[in-house]
């Protein structure tokens, strides 16, 4: 059994897994970081109900789930992220690779935020509105004064440059 912190461990070390999950849900990242937090909030009261810390990891995705979906009910919006098979596949594609963990999460974090920092200033604020803000492209090219087409393919070149920035900085850490 587990004791608070090591579930509060547990809860910190899939943040990024559980976030990820609950957006994909919600589609707004301000609403999955309240989520995270209810759902965070309600497995520290669970103290001797956690075998280890997989079994939070599944409880967590569940329950975000779960709170995710009746939020989106009282606020009378469709889920409008992905299909209840998908979210089932990712489920347990993320349960599997915490069994079996390549890297650790922290260090791609790690990574990402190096790389994140490397990046222009233009760059940065359309990473930004797209996934700190959960703004569309349509949304930025208005904000930004310009056309759609060219925030898609700035958003595309952002991504090949932190692919390949994040996949230098695992492999010089794994030296």
């Amino acid at each position: 059994m587990l004791n608070e912190s090591d579930i509060v461990r547990s809860l910190l070390k899939n943040r990024l897994k559980i976030l990820s999950y609950l957006d994909s849900i919600l589609s707004d990242f301000h609403l999955a970081e309240d989520c995270y937090q209810d759902v965070c909030a309600a497995a520290v009261t669970k103290v001797d109900y956690f075998e280890d810390a997989t079994h939070v990891l599944r409880w967590s995705l569940r329950t975000g789930r779960n709170k995710a979906i009746d939020l989106l009910r009282r606020r009378d919006r469709q889920p409008c992220g992905l299909d209840d098979g998908a979210l089932e596949t990712l489920e347990g594609q993320w349960l599997a690779e915490s069994s079996h963990p390549s890297e650790s999460d922290s260090d791609r974090i790690h990574a990402l935020k190096g790389c994140l920092g490397e990046l222009t200033g233009n760059s940065r604020k359309i990473v930004e509105f797209r996934y700190h803000e959960g703004l569309k492209s349509g949304r930025i090219a208005e904000l930004l004064g310009r056309k759609k087409e060219t925030v898609y393919r700035s958003l595309a070149r952002v991504h090949v440059v932190l692919r390949e920035c994040m996949k230098h900085r695992l492999e010089k850490e794994e030296i």
